[in-house]
């Protein structure tokens, strides 16, 4: 529901983009910030305004070609993932169980996913070298979009289907949660470059 939001305004958001991308990128900071801290309506995690700037973030990203750019700021980015995912986990994990009202936790979760984004483009940079490391990263990049509509319903079928029955703690859910959904992903993903693909007629046309 997100995805076809955001691929119908696309066409307007890249225009505005390409004239001030500085503007639209603080705009949807802003909006972003907005809807999840202060929007009450039901289904407002489905709303386009709740993840807008991740979207922008990728338009920034790729516009201004800040991969590369990044590295020289690496070991800043990565310290600064450390310390925010300490902090951000752990009171989280406190807010969870009732003993933290954790007031700015969208904000700062924000902030985290950001970094984390920042960090393993840097990491991964160091590591391109890598081949074992590229091979089996790759592939879960060929099925990355699927993994990205899949995922969340494992962790809702988790979460409103199954944990309700047992009397588990914030820790064992966390944990019970990680390792099924990153195990069914390499799994999902070992299996899927396990299947022969069809050739591609059309190229295989061209090159006669």
């Amino acid at each position: 529901v997100i995805a076809v939001q955001l691929y119908i305004i696309f066409p307007s958001l890249k225009v505005l983009f390409e004239k001030a991308p500085k503007t639209v990128t603080v705009i949807s900071l802003i909006c972003t910030i907005l809807c999840l801290e202060f929007s009450g309506f039901n289904y407002s995690d489905r709303f386009m305004g709740t993840y807008i700037f991740y979207f922008v973030f990728g338009m920034l990203f790729f516009n201004f070609m800040l991969y590369e750019k990044i590295q020289k700021m690496r070991i800043l980015y990565i310290a600064g993932f450390i310390v925010t995912a300490v902090v951000h986990i752990y009171l989280s994990y406190l807010a969870t169980g009732g003993k933290f009202f954790y007031r700015f936790g969208y904000a700062i979760n924000m902030l985290y996913v950001v970094l984390s984004i920042l960090a393993l483009y840097c990491i991964f940079y160091a590591l391109r070298n890598c081949k074992i490391l590229y091979k089996s990263l790759g592939t879960v990049s060929n099925v990355s979009f699927s993994i990205y509509l899949y995922h969340i319903m494992i962790i809702n079928l988790l979460q409103y289907d199954i944990y309700p029955h047992f009397s588990l703690s914030p820790r064992e859910t966390f944990i019970i949660t990680f390792t099924v959904v990153y195990s069914t992903v390499f799994i999902y993903s070992f299996l899927n470059s396990k299947i022969p693909k069809p050739r591609n007629s059309l190229k295989k046309t061209n090159n006669q």
